[in-house]
């Protein structure tokens, strides 16, 4: 019946765009795989809402939410090739650039592995809990750690904890502390380190400034000034990253806190 009356009563009215693309939503045509990695890809570049998708594309919200997951799966799929841990030749490359100033920063440090850092990506308030999600700045999020190379690739990233827990506590609750505590010598060895911020506590494997005070002095100052600036390469690197995937410029809206992750 429903078949029916849709080519009776709907469809001779009906444009031949306007006829394409609800004769797709109808019957639940299924696009080629490029058409939705496309649709994904477009919604990530441009932030836009999936109900600007509808309208502007011709695509149901529930597809655009369908295609969105797919790809995410299958991205993840590939996350132990993309993001990995620098070893070897690679971990010797990073440090000489961090060393020498191939990055591009004003002041260096040796034995650097990478920088680490955590940001918040913007949520909009769950269902449940949602106060555990307000952060020091006041605004709901998922606090992300994140380190990144000499070149600002990223090498480690952890998601999913709240916006409200302190990001030293975020790093302990990381695989990177579990596995650096378990097997120092494997993933940060021969006397490396990573840099930090003060948030962090010290340790031997990282490095962060002095505390901000007055009673500094001018040495103290001064090497502060090297940590601060290499951490400029995770900024670099989140600059580019929302500046190629605006939607990260905006919250993201989803009750199922396990799907943003």
């Amino acid at each position: 019946p429903k078949t029916v009356g849709f080519w009776i009563n709907v469809f001779p009215y009906l444009t031949d765009d306007e006829g394409y693309n609800s004769f797709q939503r109808h019957f639940r045509i299924t696009l080629s795989t490029f058409r939705q990695i496309a649709i994904v890809l477009w919604r990530f570049a441009n932030g836009v809402g999936i109900w600007v998708l509808e309208q502007t594309l011709g695509v149901s919200q529930g597809l655009v939410i369908h295609f969105t997951d797919r790809f995410l799966e299958a991205l993840l799929d590939l996350e132990q090739e993309r993001i990995k841990w620098p070893q070897g030749v690679q971990l010797t490359t990073v440090i000489q650039e961090f060393e020498h100033g191939i990055t591009g920063l004003e002041h260096n440090l040796p034995n650097v592995i990478g920088a680490m850092d955590g940001s918040h990506i913007p949520i909009h308030p769950p269902i449940n809990n949602s106060s555990r999600f307000v952060n020091r700045k006041n605004f709901h999020s998922i606090n992300l750690l994140r380190v990144v190379d000499s070149r600002g690739r990223f090498t480690y990233i952890y998601a999913g904890e709240a916006g409200s827990v302190h990001d030293a506590r975020v790093f302990y609750r990381s695989s990177l502390y579990y596995e650096i505590s378990h097997n120092q010598e494997q993933w940060v060895p021969g006397g490396s380190y990573i840099i930090g911020d003060p948030a962090y506590l010290l340790k031997t494997y990282l490095m962060k400034p002095f505390p901000d005070h007055d009673s500094l002095t001018i040495h103290e100052r001064q090497f502060n000034k090297k940590p601060s600036s290499m951490k400029m390469c995770i900024e670099r690197a989140f600059g580019y990253l929302k500046g190629r995937w605006r939607i990260l410029l905006s919250k993201i809206y989803c009750t199922d806190l396990e799907r943003i992750v």
